[in-house]
């Protein structure tokens, strides 16, 4: 009976493991949720209005550290820079998996950039460059910009393209009729038969050269 329940232990101390390796943890499966877009270009404004937030040092929201007049150090990675209401990070993977933001967006950061580009990990003595900023975004949206903007729906596109071409339609019925109206108006004016006046003129005239 100890025998059986030492080998029954042992057993359990083997399979366990097992079993825990091969079922996915929930942060991962959380990840897979995730759909990484590259933005496109957004509003101008707000680009303007986000990079100059995220350039200020002097406020308490900055999550850089000027290194000299052209170049910054990122503070804490792990730490988003927050503004219009949504957090910003300098790669996706310091995103938290969240249901209710499974969007995730990213801005590539080119190295040509005047600004985003003297901006560093500083390790030590090195300084890594970070590859984009990353925020998320609620289910359909999209990634414009530095922010979230609304995706229609392949019914929304065609109902919008069908009413494009009923409107382009109308538009071209109507210059129809109006270059028919022109060209009766014209017909019209030329088989109009002359006055009595003129007759007359025309009459008197004739009398004249006999």
């Amino acid at each position: 009976m100890l025998l059986s329940f030492l080998l029954s232990l042992s057993l359990l101390d083997i399979i366990s493991p097992i079993v825990s390796s091969t079922q996915p943890s929930t942060t991962s499966n959380k990840r897979m949720n995730f759909s990484p877009k590259r933005a496109q270009q957004g509003s101008i404004e707000h680009t303007v209005s986000f990079r100059e937030a995220l350039f200020d040092i002097s406020s308490e929201s900055s999550v850089l550290d000027q290194l000299s007049p052209t170049r910054y150090a990122i503070r804490d990675p792990k730490t988003a820079f927050k503004f219009d209401s949504r957090e910003y990070y300098w790669d996706w993977t310091y995103l938290d998996p969240s249901d209710s933001f499974p969007v995730v967006c990213s801005n590539p950061i080119e190295p040509s950039d005047p600004k985003l580009g003297k901006v560093f990990f500083v390790n030590g003595s090195r300084q890594v460059p970070p590859r984009e900023i990353a925020w998320a975004c609620p289910p359909s949206h999209g990634c414009c910009g530095y922010e979230c903007c609304k995706e229609t729906s392949m019914g929304e596109s065609m109902v919008r393209l069908i009413l494009l071409l009923i409107v382009l339609a109308l538009v071209l019925f109507a210059l129809m009729e109006s270059f028919r109206w022109c060209l009766g108006c014209s017909a019209r004016y030329k088989h109009v038969p002359s006055s009595p006046l003129n007759k007359r003129s025309s009459s008197s005239s004739t009398r004249r050269d006999v």
